[in-house]
């Protein structure tokens, strides 16, 4: 479970660059700060070094995080949505072997 005050998001993959088992750390939170529409924290992905946004509404749970996360649609064959799964996990490092997937 992520929580705003945590120094780490933990997800599977990072929004960004989508390195599985990404390093997130915090650098900023809003906790103390803004008291208005719950919590904010920006991380960082040690592998690209872009910038996730998260947001607690309230100052708890992590409920939504910017960019969103790529979630496959349980209606794809399990087939295809594992090999349209490593597609996207490459798109980024290498677009031509995304697309030879």
């Amino acid at each position: 479970m992520n929580r705003i005050a945590h120094s780490r998001l933990d997800l599977e993959n990072c929004p960004q660059c989508q390195v599985t088992k990404p390093l997130l750390t915090k650098l900023w939170d809003s906790i103390g700060h803004n008291e208005i529409d719950g919590g904010w924290a920006v991380y960082q992905c040690s592998k690209c070094l872009r910038m996730i946004l998260a947001h607690a509404p309230d100052y708890e749970e992590i409920q939504q995080i910017w960019p969103k996360q790529k979630v496959l649609s349980d209606d794809i064959p399990p087939r295809a949505r594992k090999t349209l799964g490593e597609a996207i996990k490459i798109v980024n490092i290498a677009p031509p072997s995304s697309i030879m997937t």
